[in-house]
């Protein structure tokens, strides 16, 4: 069993005393921790100097969903897409194509809540947080990822002027 509350360097060391057939398991554990220790540690942009982070969760999954910035209730309680009306979107829309949000990575385009929708689209903070998101892509093994709304657009695609909100009834 592995701890829930363990540290990234003590799973790693748990993996010494595990058969090697089964030390894959320890060691992908102490990868996701490490990337959610980043986050959590993370201040190289203005946002960081904020106490509420959101790393992603999750297991390993082909299926990544990258969503906009957290709000604050989710950035307090440190996990995406919890308690906040897109929540109940969320979980019926993957119901019905056959997914539980259980078998998914989920995470957002910035790791930190900005205090404003402007300051979610500040050019730092998203450099900053590539190299988050590039982490939780390999830590959860995804190779799908699914960009949800107009910032995660912009974050994956900075160059891009799309905008889901101009495609609405198209």
């Amino acid at each position: 069993m592995i701890p829930t509350n363990a540290s990234s360097a003590h799973l790693i060391q748990l993996a010494s005393n595990v058969p090697p057939e089964h030390r894959h398991i320890l060691i992908d554990a102490a990868l996701r921790e490490s990337t959610r220790e980043a986050v959590l540690e993370c201040r190289d942009c203005p946002l960081g100097l904020s106490p509420d982070r959101i790393p992603w969760e999750g297991p390993q999954s082909d299926i990544f969903l990258l969503g906009p910035p957290g709000s604050a209730v989710q950035a307090r309680l440190g996990r995406p897409y919890m308690h906040s009306p897109g929540t109940a979107l969320l979980e019926s829309t993957l119901e019905q194509v056959g997914l539980k949000r259980s078998h998914i990575a989920i995470g957002y385009a910035l790791s930190c809540h900005p205090p404003t929708l402007q300051t979610a689209r500040d050019v730092q903070a998203f450099e900053s947080c590539a190299r988050h998101v590039e982490a939780a892509l390999s830590a959860a093994r995804s190779w799908i990822v699914v960009l949800l709304g107009d910032v995660a657009i912009q974050a994956a695609f900075p160059e891009s002027k799309f905008s889901v909100s101009n495609m609405r009834g198209r």
